[in-house]
């Protein structure tokens, strides 16, 4: 994750990945009749992060 240009600045923690996971399935699914809800990313089974975004 590190070598990615979005994590080039920043430490790829779980909270950035949820976040760019999200946005880059949201430009995927855009042709779609769908709406992408929320991505949750899990380290392990105590440790998530979340991220979603308003209505569309």
């Amino acid at each position: 994750l590190n070598d990615l240009p979005d994590f080039a600045e920043q430490n790829p923690s779980s909270e950035l990945l949820a976040r760019f996971v999200f946005r880059r399935m949201k430009v995927l699914l855009a042709p779609y009749p769908v709406r992408l809800a929320e991505v949750m990313v899990s380290e392990k089974a105590s440790s998530r992060a979340y991220y979603s975004e308003g209505p569309a």
